[in-house]
């Protein structure tokens, strides 16, 4: 079973995600949607404790069950990051190369800072954001993959430790209490939000989508207005945590009104779900986790061709403004139009390249590993009845 509207969703995220880290002296750059997206992330992790709840949750019931849904899901997500790994060592590499060899002055020097070889090593073992104040590295949105990773971690222990779907619920929320404590003094009274690869961040926000599943189930609704009332309401008032940059406690604001936006959208009654079902929009779900992972390679790639066109003419493209979360270096190539051209390009060459990677990367990728699972540790059962329903709400 999937959620086309969670699709087309996550799709529309990942592209906003994009825009968001865009070098681009662009129209929108200057707005709160592009200026400080951080608690947004929030909805990935509720989104995936969803799916994985959807998908797995049936059939952890031993050990077995647990290596086989690690093997399925790293087959999902480690080729792709493994392969734009690759190729960002090459492009330090040629980096290193020109510095040492062709005279070329580089911002700052290859292999140092978030490009280290053992941030490399790290990132080839998904560990990368596993400590209390890692920075963000190499591909650095993979830092939201790494952190998921020790939240499936925690996901198969409870799975093992107890086998009734309410005793699940119960520990996953005293596991999302738990992080959300050790991020509130991780994070300085969650107030350095955007700054963090937070493993407590998605332990705790994984497992508020965990827990919403199930409750979707049980508690499903009817209605069109009720549908829509919940979630423009809950995404509202996400948005304006986020937009407002209202930190502190307001950040457990954005968890839980995400979630009331998963449960909302787990029916698929409202309004927002009846456009996020748009064919066009569940491709671009389908393809989103490439689009979240090709576009940084893809922009530091422009950002080379850039800083050498600027070497050959002689001027500098690049320009530091101030932000909402600090200065930041941005491009600047003759004025507005032109940037919201290239935002333009950007996106699109983006979504072809994911387009790509999705197909010859990611797809073969999970079918092979699904094999090696359902060979090794047998196949999935069918999947765990649902806990009883109380009725519809009308």
């Amino acid at each position: 079973m999937r959620y086309a509207a969670m699709d087309g969703l996550r799709g529309l995220f990942a592209l906003w995600v994009v825009l968001v880290h865009a070098p681009f002296l662009s129209s929108i750059f200057h707005t709160p949607f592009v200026q400080y997206p951080a608690p947004m992330l929030t909805v990935f992790f509720v989104f995936s404790g969803f799916v994985v709840a959807l998908m797995y949750g049936a059939g952890i019931q031993d050990g077995r069950g647990a290596a086989r849904f690690l093997i399925k899901r790293l087959g999902r997500l480690w080729p792709l990051h493994m392969a734009l790994l690759l190729y960002l060592l090459l492009f330090e590499t040629a980096r290193w190369l020109a510095v040492e060899y062709g005279g070329i002055d580089a911002a700052h020097e290859p292999f140092t800072e978030g490009t280290t070889v053992s941030a490399f090593v790290e990132n080839v073992f998904f560990v990368q954001s596993w400590g209390w104040d890692k920075p963000m590295t190499w591909n650095f949105p993979a830092w939201t993959i790494s952190t998921e990773i020790a939240a499936y971690l925690v996901l198969c222990a409870i799975c093992l430790l107890v086998s009734s779907v309410g005793a699940r619920i119960a520990l996953g929320l005293v596991c999302a209490v738990v992080a959300g404590v050790l991020y509130y003094f991780q994070a300085d009274q969650w107030t350095r939000v955007g700054e963090l690869a937070s493993v407590p961040r998605a332990i705790m926000e994984f497992f508020m989508g965990f827990t919403v599943y199930f409750l979707s189930q049980r508690f499903p609704f009817k209605g069109f207005w009720l549908g829509s009332i919940l979630e423009v309401g809950a995404f509202a008032a996400a948005v304006t945590i986020s937009f407002l940059r209202l930190d502190g406690f307001w950040m457990l604001g954005t968890g839980l009104a995400f979630s009331i936006f998963g449960y909302a959208l787990a029916s698929e009654q409202g309004i927002i779900s009846r456009y996020a079902r748009a064919k066009p929009l569940v491709w671009l779900g389908e393809i989103s986790y490439s689009i979240y992972l090709t576009h940084v390679p893809i922009i530091y790639t422009l950002g080379a061709v850039v800083a050498l066109a600027a070497r050959y003419f002689g001027t500098e493209f690049w320009v530091t403004v101030d932000t909402m979360t600090g200065p930041r270096e941005v491009m600047d190539l003759g004025g507005v139009y032109v940037m919201n051209a290239m935002l333009v390009g950007l996106v699109v060459v983006v979504i072809a390249a994911s387009a790509l990677t999705h197909r010859y990367i990611e797809q073969p990728a999970r079918v092979w590993f699904a094999r090696l699972a359902d060979a090794r540790f047998g196949k999935q059962p069918s999947p765990q009845p649902a806990p009883p329903r109380r009725g519809v709400v009308e």
